[in-house]
């Protein structure tokens, strides 16, 4: 839902549903799961001559439930379902310098937490609340013609474990994991050839990466 507030402003509203439920026969059991997800995304946004900003948050609530149950007998072995929250702050503009340099910056604050409830073998409760994860971002653009241009940037990125990686192998969540983190850097150039019908484009880009989540599967399942 986009509401223009005045000539040069305006407020985006986005709400998103997601539902799936399956079953699946597997060798060594039955998987029986399913996943409700719930997002809104709320952003104010201004546009001018040569200058772009927009800020808003965005939120998402997922909730998992799974069951494992035996192929003979079809007894229920596992029984727990996963909350998940996660809130985004973020800002983010673009300006022209130089008359024709442009400039974007960027940030976002996330906030993320999620417990695991277990009704069988055993009944408990595990919660994981993370630290605020502030992530940044600048790029830079700058034509050298009206057929070529130059880009760079630099970001930074996250990413929290799944709900296939935040349980360990005897269904207790593992509360020592912390997100993946790292930046990315790049470089490139940009080219348009036979009056804009065709486009050129190379890059080079480096990854660095931390805490990086590997999965060791002890067991089939």
């Amino acid at each position: 839902l986009e509401t223009p507030i005045q000539q040069q402003w305006m407020n985006s509203l986005l709400l998103t549903v997601n539902q799936y439920d399956q079953y699946e026969l597997r060798p060594f059991n039955f998987l029986d799961d399913e996943s409700l997800t719930l997002s809104f995304q709320e952003s104010l946004r201004y546009s001018g001559s040569g200058f772009k900003a927009a800020v808003g948050v965005e939120g998402l609530m997922e909730l998992y439930s799974w069951q494992t149950k035996a192929n003979t007998t079809q007894a229920i072995l596992t029984d727990a379902r996963e909350l998940r929250r996660h809130l985004n702050a973020f800002f983010s503009m673009e300006y022209t310098v130089l008359e024709r340099m442009r400039i974007s910056l960027g940030t976002n604050i996330n906030f993320t937490g999620y417990g695991i409830e277990h009704q069988l073998p055993a009944v408990s409760t595990d919660h994981f609340k993370g630290i605020p994860i502030v992530s940044p971002m600048i790029g830079l653009s700058y034509p050298l013609s009206e057929k070529l241009m130059l880009y760079g940037s630099a970001g930074h990125g996250f990413s929290t474990p799944t709900v296939e990686e935040s349980p360990g192998s005897d269904g207790r969540m593992n509360t020592l994991l912390r997100p993946e983190q790292g930046w990315t850097l790049d470089a490139g150039v940009k080219s348009w050839l036979f009056n804009a019908k065709l486009a050129i484009q190379g890059s080079v880009y480096t990854i660095f990466l931390n805490d990086l989540l590997v999965t060791k599967r002890p067991a089939e399942d």
